[in-house]
């Protein structure tokens, strides 16, 4: 009786072929929907995930520039910040360019030893105009000993070499005026130096300048432990922005006073570089936030459509089952009279729900793949092989799929088989 039962189906879909392609259509439209907008917003999710992550590490890339183009910049353009005695005089500074008043060498240290991080690149000097005995002309005297690291930074390549011991630095005007040429030596106060630079011309009192070792240059003016500035180059967190400067470093040295050395136009190419990066930040995160506001109305999208595709469906599949009972009225009434009992009519009719199920659903997942694939720009074996979620969804769409022909038939069915045949036939 099994092989009948099957042969009937089979001949009924046969002699009913559109209203069992419309079941499957009913099908293919719910199963199609789900895996295609799956795939689709997992694909968009990868998309975006992957242009988030190319654009950052652009981003990243490019403030590594900029942050090395500022550091150069600065570099060029020397030191920016000055750190003086307290009691010093700033109108007597600007019109000597030098410190009169003087503090303790060890401040330098005491500064690089705190976690500084407004300021790096610490140069002590001592500077005081002079007369120079030997040659009886008026200089200004410089001794540095080199720049001091901060301590918990990184080393960095100084901004300033070191002149080293027994060695003077000579500016322009000195060197032009009395013929001096490197490896000359020359005797200040009694003692002797060798010539190891002449800078080039500046065009202010570096010309007049000479630069020796600091521990020389104490000896020679007789101040001992003593320097009268401490020049430093603001880092990028406190650029443009002295009283932060100021802040830190007079929790440090109280009894210092700083100034900054203003260069407006280096300033501005910094401001600019600055702006630009921000700009570069902000329009990423407004790209991310488009991106993920996109994907947000693509989900809610889906979250509304696919419920609808699948109610659709199945009211759908309940009309076609209930047209297709009425039109088999007769035939089922007969089979009924013919000793098949109401069990075998109903899986006769359910049977048929069954099978319409599989190739709308077996369609559905393959068109929805081959869609997610086109999304993507990949093949579907590609495809496929970057999400292996698609295989268990794929497995639970081929149960659930016919379970939702079957739940949708089962009502028209029961009322089916709940006819009496005998009243049916005996009415027409």
């Amino acid at each position: 009786m099994k092989v009948k039962l099957e042969r009937l189906v089979i001949r009924e879909i046969l002699h009913r072929k559109l209203n069992f392609a419309m079941g499957s259509c009913a099908i293919f439209i719910a199963v199609f929907s789900f895996v295609a907008s799956s795939a689709i917003l997992k694909s968009y999710s990868k998309k975006s995930r992957s242009i988030y992550e190319d654009k950052l590490e652009e981003t990243r890339e490019m403030l590594e520039k900029a942050e090395d183009e500022y550091r150069k910049t600065a570099l060029k353009l020397g030191f920016n910040v000055l750190i003086l005695p307290e009691d010093q005089n700033i109108s007597d500074f600007y019109a000597d360019d030098f410190a009169s008043k003087t503090m303790p060498e060890e401040y330098v240290e005491k500064l690089s030893s705190n976690e500084i991080v407004t300021v790096n690149h610490l140069l002590p000097t001592l500077s005081q105009k002079i007369k120079w005995p030997e040659k009886a002309r008026t200089i200004i005297l410089t001794g540095t000993r080199g720049e001091i690291p901060v301590m918990h930074r990184k080393a960095m390549a100084p901004m300033q070499e070191p002149v080293p011991k027994g060695c003077a630095v000579l500016g322009f005007q000195i060197g032009s005026a009395l013929n001096l040429k490197k490896g000359d030596e020359i005797c200040i106060s009694g003692r002797k130096f060798q010539v190891s630079e002449i800078q080039a011309e500046r065009g202010n009192q570096d010309d007049i300048t000479i630069w020796i070792n600091l521990d020389a240059a104490q000896d020679i003016l007789g101040k001992k432990g003593q320097i009268n500035s401490i020049y430093a180059l603001e880092c990028k967190c406190a650029w443009a922005d002295i009283e932060k400067i100021k802040a830190e470093i007079l929790a440090i040295l109280p009894k210092t006073q700083i100034i900054g050395i203003e260069r407006r136009k280096a300033r501005s190419r910094i401001e600019i570089r600055s702006l630009a990066e921000q700009i570069t930040a902000e329009s990423l995160q407004l790209e991310l936030l488009a991106r993920k506001k996109h994907f947000d109305e693509i989900r809610k999208s889906s979250a509304f459509l696919i419920p609808i595709a699948i109610c659709a469906a199945a009211i759908w599949i309940a009309f076609l089952s209930y047209s297709n009972i009425i039109e088999r009225k007769h035939e089922l009434a007969i089979l009924g009279a013919m000793g098949f009992s109401r069990s075998k009519i109903a899986k006769l009719l359910l049977f048929r729900n069954l099978l319409s199920s599989i190739p709308g659903t077996l369609s559905g997942i393959v068109l929805g793949i081959l869609a997610g694939a086109l999304y993507s720009n990949l093949s579907p074996i590609l495809f496929l092989s970057s999400d292996s979620s698609f295989y268990k969804t794929a497995a639970i769409l081929l149960l659930l799929a016919p379970a939702l022909s079957l739940a949708s038939a089962a009502i028209p069915s029961l009322k089916a088989v709940s006819c009496d045949p005998a009243e049916i036939l005996r009415r027409d």
